[in-house]
């Protein structure tokens, strides 16, 4: 299990560093491409930057503004139904980039019952990458998981609710 996270940071680490050069193929092909209206992201899709946008939750347990605020964009984002707002949270460093599936919005309804609860569950073995527990007002409950997107940022949170492409 120690050899496989070893493996899987050093390959973020790696594509991070593509990413970040442009060479993973997951830029935008223009500026603000992808992104959402009210979610502040770096341009061109820099991983450096949190999304942040205003989305009533209640946290439990320690969270940064950051991780909170970027939790309350995926709020928005599933309550609106938005691909962008979507893809603007969306942990996107995979060499063939990613799409939003149609199941991403399976919690639509539930994200517009109300006040949604959050609590954010860091590793001790891996605080990097750990589930997030989403309590939504109706009493349905989701689990997302929270990555650091570029390991030289530790403002690059993002989400696991976007699918690899596969090439």
């Amino acid at each position: 299990m120690r050899s496989w996270r070893g493996a899987m940071v050093i390959i973020s680490m790696m594509l991070g560093a593509a990413v970040a050069l442009g060479l993973a193929g997951c830029r935008s092909p223009r500026p603000g491409a992808g992104q959402w209206p009210g979610a502040r992201t770096a341009p061109n899709d820099s991983t450096t930057i949190v999304p942040s946008c205003s989305w009533p939750l209640r946290v439990v347990g320690k969270a940064s503004p950051e991780q909170s605020g970027l939790v309350g964009c995926y709020l928005r984002a599933l309550a609106d139904r938005s691909r962008p707002g979507m893809l603007s949270v969306a942990y996107r460093v995979y060499p063939g980039g990613v799409h939003i599936s149609p199941a991403a919005f399976a919690r639509t309804a539930d994200a517009r019952s109300g006040v949604a609860t959050i609590r954010l569950s860091p590793g001790i073995d891996d605080p990097y990458y750990f589930p997030v527990m989403i309590t939504f007002a109706d009493g349905a409950r989701e689990q997302v998981f929270m990555a650091l997107a570029n390991p030289a940022s530790e403002h690059s949170w993002r989400l696991v609710v976007a699918t690899p492409n596969f090439q």
